[in-house]
């Protein structure tokens, strides 16, 4: 079980900043969301917040859940029945805005409504492996929140904010002992990483801007198969982050902007049988059994858009804003999600951090024998903005690349990074 330590929770709501959206400025560079002046900033003690008594219904049999749960504005007033009827059904499950999630020591997962009447249960054995840019997570820890949520992560307990009103509760009373089909393997990089780049470790970084292009889709894809296991669908991520180096804390948090191809979630990918890009913004918590929760999916994403990751760390009272946004001619739209500061002790670092360019595919020890068809093209990132915490520009500091030989043979999938840093970076693939 994991320590709570309560106390003042500085929640940076959203006034003027909840109308914020990435744009693109006459030099052609991101800005940084907001002047901090337009922005307001609300105290919350989330030691205040009243949780009503939760009614626990026994009647109620246990529902599996084949995918995420998915908070909707206009799931209301629904039946416990409907609910549960959904949570099994292969789509994401919708669950309705002031929900409290509950996951007890003896693995159940327990979803209530804002009054505390319980909806269903769900076992977390049976429920359904999600791959995640944290790797596979059971669908009952994984949340997908409105666009501009803010999260207030308190250690055992979460909390998620939309237009200053409490969305979400997130209760962990799990043991911290990990499902054995989570546990990474361990290795220099995960067996996921294909190539990338990344800083040597950093003072601190304040702000890491790249653009990159959506390359050609993959000419094949792995479906995932009837049991769902996303080990064996051929899903490719690609996205820029700042990570704490090796050896630094392993619970710290992270938001990270991704593009996604061949997500499972037959919701937002229009095209399931043949594959389709979508974006997100993910918040990752390291720890053990965490809960991974992701801004609105964004779908409209196709190849030759150019794509922005922005993130931003401790900035405008939060501890880290991070968005991505499709910046192409039909506009997909961004992806943000807010990360306030906290008394819990292990937060996102913004210093001893490296930044940090990736593709990322498929578990080739899980899905051997894929050849470079179901890899995507090659990918260029440019127009990086990379700063300290002052402000100050750090584009001067080294940019080392790197490939996985151990998992992705180099010549099998035509992998090699073209380092012109600061100016452009190229991902190679065998699909130029």
């Amino acid at each position: 079980m994991k320590n709570v330590k309560t106390g003042v929770v500085l929640l940076a709501l959203l006034l003027a900043a909840m109308a914020m959206v990435p744009f693109v400025g006459a030099t052609g560079q991101n800005a940084t969301t907001a002047p901090a002046d337009n922005f307001a900033t609300a105290t919350v003690d989330v030691s205040k917040i009243q949780q009503p008594l939760l009614t626990f219904d026994k009647t109620q049999n246990p529902v599996t859940v084949n995918n995420e749960m998915t908070l909707d504005q206009t799931t209301t007033n629904l039946q416990p029945a409907t609910l549960a009827a959904a949570a099994s059904s292969p789509d994401a499950v919708k669950i309705p805005y002031g929900v409290i999630i509950r996951h007890s020591a003896d693995g159940m997962t327990t979803v209530f409504d804002s009054t505390g009447k319980q909806l269903f249960s769900a076992s977390d054995a049976k429920a359904a492996i999600i791959n995640t840019p944290n790797g596979p997570a059971r669908a009952t820890h994984i949340q997908e929140v409105p666009d501009r949520s803010v999260i207030v992560d308190a250690g055992q307990k979460m909390y998620v904010f939309k237009d200053k009103a409490l969305i979400m509760t997130v209760i962990d009373e799990a043991s911290p002992k990990r499902d054995a089909v989570l546990a990474a393997a361990a290795s220099t990089y995960p067996s996921q990483y294909i190539e990338g780049t990344e800083t040597n470790v950093l003072p601190s970084i304040g702000q890491f801007i790249a653009r990159w292009n959506v390359p050609k889709s993959p000419a094949m894809i792995s479906p995932y198969p009837a049991d769902g296991n996303p080990y064996k669908g051929s899903q490719v991520t690609i996205w820029n982050g700042v990570f704490g180096y090796v050896g630094s804390d392993p619970y710290s948090r992270l938001l990270q902007p991704v593009l996604e191809w061949y997500k499972k979630d037959k919701i937002s990918d229009p095209n399931p049988t043949t594959g389709a890009w979508t974006m997100a913004t993910w918040y990752l918590n390291s720890g053990l059994v965490p809960d991974l929760v992701h801004s609105t999916r964004r779908t409209l994403v196709y190849s030759g858009d150019n794509m922005q990751g922005n993130i931003q760390t401790n900035t405008l009272g939060y501890d880290a804003i991070a968005s991505i946004a499709d910046l192409g001619p039909q506009g997909g739209g961004s992806s943000t999600l807010f990360l306030a500061k906290t008394t819990y002790p292990h937060r996102m670092p913004g210093t001893n951090v490296q930044a940090t360019v990736v593709l990322e595919g498929w578990d080739p020890t899980i899905l051997p024998g894929l050849n470079g068809q179901y890899l995507c093209g090659s990918t260029t990132f440019q127009n990086f903005v990379l700063n300290d915490a002052k402000g100050n520009n750090i584009l001067s500091t080294p940019m080392n690349t790197f490939t996985n030989p151990t998992y992705w043979n180099p010549t099998t999938f035509g992998l090699g990074v073209t380092n012109n840093w600061p100016s452009s970076i190229k991902l190679n693939t065998i699909n130029n």
